[in-house]
């Protein structure tokens, strides 16, 4: 059995430190967006989990920003809201099951804009023969225009695991776009290969810069 690399094990510890951590930076939802208001807002998140058949397992998150005053607690308007499904990984799931957001990432400290990544994960065991147990991940980023009622709203979803979720200039202009980072798992080779998805967004609408995959740990 080969030995990882010294960078593949720190790759793997920060991973596992990013989604294991319950401490949200919150720091790109405090700006100055909407004129009409003075001072500064706070582009509060709502992140509703819907349990839909009231089985104790959460199915479906409903995702908004709603936009306060600084120092309110009066809302200035919100947001549309978008629906996302957590993932169901098995066919016909015996009682064992559970789902649960696993990281949260906010972006747009200097944007008209607030985007957010949110990794969503869920397991379960099968009820007939062989009776696996199994894991699903998906991966979403919520965008929307925060500077006045009715903005533009766009949502991207993937069914991979949420690694990273960034702001680069990607084309040297006054505006960042965005780089979304998700793992590939390769079953089909050994020692718990990956790759990592990477996906470049125009932050204004969505459309897809670029969509690579690279080899992540072998």
């Amino acid at each position: 059995m080969k030995s990882p690399s010294i960078a593949v094990l720190l790759l793997a510890l920060a991973l596992d430190a990013q989604a294991q951590s319950n401490v949200l930076d919150l720091t790109p939802l405090y700006k100055d967006a909407v004129a009409s208001n003075t001072g500064l807002e706070m582009v509060h998140p709502y992140l509703d989990q819907v349990d839909k058949n009231a089985d104790g397992v959460m199915d479906l998150i409903k995702i908004a920003f709603t936009v306060y005053p600084i120092d309110s607690a009066t809302p200035l308007f919100s947001t549309t809201i978008a629906k996302v499904d957590f993932p169901s990984p098995c066919v016909n799931p015996d009682e064992y099951r559970w789902s649960e957001i696993g990281a949260v990432k906010f972006l747009g400290t200097d944007s008209s804009r607030s985007h957010l990544a949110i990794g969503l994960a869920a397991g379960c065991t099968e009820a007939d023969f062989p009776y696996d147990y199994k894991e699903a991940y998906t991966t979403f980023v919520y965008s929307a225009l925060v500077d006045a009622p009715s903005g533009s709203v766009w949502l991207k979803t993937y069914f991979l695991d949420l690694s990273s979720f960034d702001e680069i200039n990607l084309d040297g202009d006054a505006d960042k776009e965005l780089v979304l980072g998700m793992v590939v798992d390769l079953p089909q080779l050994p020692d718990a290969a990956s790759n990592l998805r990477s996906i470049g967004f125009e932050p204004e609408n969505g459309a897809v810069i670029f969509d690579v995959k690279r080899a992540l740990t072998r």
